[in-house]
């Protein structure tokens, strides 16, 4: 009898071990990790032993991954996240990170809140079916101007402008001094061939200068009071020499002073 109770005991010790490590085995177990962006997109990741069928994730070798917008809806200036699965879990824990400007207004059951650098990160955790559900609004960041970034950009503006400025001062400064290096050099050329003619080749110069570099023959004869004949040998020796030239015939001769 004793023998008997002793086996019987042994018994229902192999048995309730048995039934302990099957429960063990069949657990069913999820862990997710969601990252929510600022337009209600959710990054998922994670591992189960069973599909949770949540839409737009993928579910291969017990391992959960993808990126889904349908876990959120907008209402006016809120956003409703839900995470609900008809799988039953011994075990789940759900990881959820909010967007940096997100403000959170309501939430199910009692996660565990944090921060996790500059991100609100809500942990929850239970058994059973899953329901996980969060209201969040999204705040505006108030922009900060940087005043001595903007002072160095003025400053580098200013510079710009300065160089391009000196650059095109310079570039008239060189064009001013081409040209009138350009002028000395044409007077140099008439002063210097007025070296080499006389005192009535040179009145002569002067006075179609002064009548606008031309006039008649006659004219001309007349305001240098030169005689005909000399006046005549002096044309012909300044038109051989390049300097005038003479247009029309006898009184109508038209003399051109043609070196500038």
């Amino acid at each position: 009898m004793v023998g008997w109770n002793k086996s019987l005991g042994l018994f229902g010790i192999v048995l309730i071990g048995i039934i302990f490590f099957s429960s063990c085995i069949n657990a069913q177990e999820l862990s997710l990790n969601v990252v929510l962006d600022n337009q209600g997109g959710a990054i998922v990741l994670g591992i189960a032993d069973a599909n949770p069928d949540i839409a737009g994730i993928d579910f291969e070798n017990k391992s959960l991954s993808g990126f889904t917008q349908d876990l959120t809806i907008k209402q006016g200036a809120n956003w409703i996240f839900n995470l609900n699965s008809s799988q039953l879990y011994d075990d789940y824990y759900v990881r959820i990170s909010l967007p940096v400007t997100a403000k959170l207004l309501s939430y199910s059951g009692t996660p565990v809140i944090s921060s996790d650098q500059g991100l609100l990160v809500l942990e929850f955790s239970g058994k059973d079916g899953l329901n996980v559900n969060l209201v969040y609004t999204l705040e505006d960041i108030p922009v900060q101007v940087n005043w001595m970034n903007v002072i160095v950009i003025v400053i580098l503006i200013l510079l710009i402008a300065a160089v391009i400025i000196l650059f095109l001062r310079t570039r008239k400064g060189k064009k001013e001094v081409l040209v009138k290096r350009v002028i000395k050099k044409k007077e140099s050329k008439l002063a210097s061939i007025r070296r080499i003619l006389n005192q009535r080749e040179n009145l002569i110069i002067d006075i179609l200068i002064k009548e606008g570099r031309r006039s008649t023959q006659g004219r001309l004869q007349k305001l240098s009071e030169i005689p005909k004949a000399s006046f005549s040998r002096h044309l012909s020796n300044l038109a051989k020499k390049g300097i005038i030239i003479k247009e029309g015939s006898g009184k109508l001769n038209v003399v051109k002073l043609i070196v500038r």
